[in-house]
């Protein structure tokens, strides 16, 4: 298996670990994906999986950019985008650390 795991590798995986068939676990995970998107197009700006993530739409402003093939200066239109954070305890897993979340200093 290669380092990219695909939306076929996550269907073949929850179908095996729930006992669902196939079909059923690839409408599912397709029905996930779609409500996300439905969910951020349609101005919910926030979809917050605690524990795991965070996506939110950012804009980005209106800017001048340099077209790389001819070199000459455009104007990049502002757009907006999907912003994924990753939770503190998530972050924590992925760097080896114990604990659910980073721990707060005290103040004084």
């Amino acid at each position: 298996m290669s380092n990219n795991y695909t939306k076929k590798d996550l269907v073949d995986f929850l179908s095996d670990s729930a006992g669902l068939s196939k079909k059923a676990t690839e409408v599912l995970v397709n029905n996930l994906f779609e409500k996300i998107v439905d969910l951020v197009k349609d101005g919910k700006s926030v979809l917050r999986v605690p524990g795991f993530f965070t996506f939110s739409v950012k804009e980005r402003g209106a800017r001048n950019g340099i077209n790389p093939s001819t070199k000459q200066k455009i104007r990049i239109a502002a757009s907006k985008y999907l912003a994924v954070k990753i939770s503190s305890a998530l972050k924590n897993q992925i760097n080896g650390k114990s604990g659910k979340g980073v721990a707060k200093k005290k103040k004084k």
